[in-house]
């Protein structure tokens, strides 16, 4: 029977935030994924992805929520194990929640042990803490982009159009 892997989620937003979840080897990153998602009240349906990483949290291969390349067979969360990216304790994972803003959890197995007869997998075992907040598209829609990135976005807004250019169609050829 596969091991029930116990990683230690952390924030490096909120300070006294930790959830430990509990998960079988043979469980895919969808199943963690979703269980994250329910215990934190995160839409489960934004971008997110899973990195395997070394021991200084630099990010390795992406596992994301749906296949981005259109290649056949191509990882995602729903076709990879858990057993397949860990084994032992003190393996880590990046799970990034926000991809827009490239924010996430850091999760690090503290615990390898069989499972427990009658428990359902997985779950959260300790939660501690507030998660920090999901940013969604909504929220962005009301910022004022002027002000706060005029550097990016010189002069006024009238002047994109002042050259003659109104749509795709007045480009020049390439």
């Amino acid at each position: 029977m596969a091991k029930v892997f116990t990683f230690r989620m952390i924030s490096g937003e909120e300070d006294g935030f930790v959830r430990d979840f509990e998960v079988r080897g043979d469980q895919t990153l969808l199943q963690l994924h979703e269980a994250i998602r329910g215990n934190l009240g995160y839409d489960p349906g934004l971008m997110s992805s899973f990195f395997t990483t070394d021991e200084s949290w630099s990010k390795g291969i992406e596992i994301p929520l749906i296949n981005m390349t259109g290649e056949e067979g191509a990882r995602t969360m729903e076709n990879t194990r858990v057993e397949e990216l860990v084994t032992r304790k003190g393996d880590k994972l990046l799970y990034v929640f926000d991809y827009l803003a490239n924010r996430g959890f850091f999760m690090e197995v503290v615990e390898v042990i069989d499972p427990a007869s009658g428990q359902e997998y997985p779950f959260c075992s300790r939660a501690a803490g507030d998660p920090p907040p999901q940013m969604l598209l909504d929220d962005l829609a009301g910022d004022d982009l002027s002000s706060e990135n005029e550097d990016l976005f010189p002069g006024d807004e009238d002047d994109l159009l002042s050259d003659g250019f109104e749509n795709l169609d007045d480009l020049p050829e390439m």
